[in-house]
């Protein structure tokens, strides 16, 4: 939408048992992230979730980190467009700070995620990076 609030336009759409969390804005503003993740289906289906991005037309790049199905929190903090946290294993309480480095043209990695703590029962919340993306914040619970 405008500064005014005014001409809305959907840039995503969800399907019915879809939802999305920690929605980012790229450091050009051209880009959205976001988590994007699944209810569990009576058929099977496992559900998870999975770090996404799209341009501002709403065309996905898909799972782009290649994170669809890790179990728990994923947060992503984009003033960087790289670091993430997300939960080890399913049920444990070992979150860690990650990295990746993201083409900021098309939202795709330009290599493999690089851990950066070793956190043994520690849950990560509310990551924000500033505006030129050289500082993070964090809460770390233990």
């Amino acid at each position: 939408m405008g500064s005014q609030g005014n001409n809305p336009q959907k840039v995503l759409a969800l399907g019915e048992k879809e939802w999305l969390d920690c929605v980012h804005w790229s450091p050009d503003s051209r880009r959205l992230a976001y988590l994007r993740g699944r209810q569990r289906s009576s058929g099977g289906d496992s559900g998870g979730a999975a770090i996404e991005t799209c341009d501002l037309t709403g065309a996905p790049d898909g799972d782009c980190f290649g994170s669809r199905g890790i179990a728990g929190r994923l947060l992503l903090a984009l003033g960087a467009a790289d670091r993430y946290s997300r939960q080890e294993s399913p049920g444990s309480s070992d979150d860690n700070l990650w990295q990746i480095g993201i083409d900021g043209q098309v939202g795709t990695p330009t290599g493999k995620p690089k851990r950066l703590t070793q956190w043994a029962g520690s849950f990560l919340g509310n990551l924000c990076a500033s505006a030129d993306g050289k500082r993070l914040t964090l809460e770390k619970t233990t």
